[in-house]
């Protein structure tokens, strides 16, 4: 935990369903976001969006990705930060 907190680069530890859980203080630097306030878009192949805005989640897409749909919700949330980041589903299919 003392790396994750002292580490002078940005540190994001996600959990298996896609949310964030920690930032370390460089994040939070950086970015101006305190982990309460990241957006959070969930894009998957499950047609969920309740479960997804439970799980906190500011946008809910389904995939295949409708692109117009796609860049109208990050260019929201690209207003409001510097950068937009994405972490893709990387688990391996059936």
């Amino acid at each position: 935990m003392a790396l994750f907190e002292s580490s002078s680069d940005a540190v994001v530890s996600f959990g298996t369903d896609g949310r964030i859980l920690t930032l370390n203080p460089r994040t939070q630097s950086l970015f101006g976001y305190r982990e309460a306030n990241i957006p959070v878009m969930m894009i998957t192949i499950v047609d969920n969006p309740g479960l997804g805005h439970s799980l906190g989640a500011v946008e809910y897409l389904t995939k295949p990705i409708d692109w117009r749909r796609l860049g109208t919700a990050l260019a929201k949330y690209r207003a409001a930060a510097a950068r937009v980041s994405a972490a893709p589903d990387t688990r391996p299919s059936a």
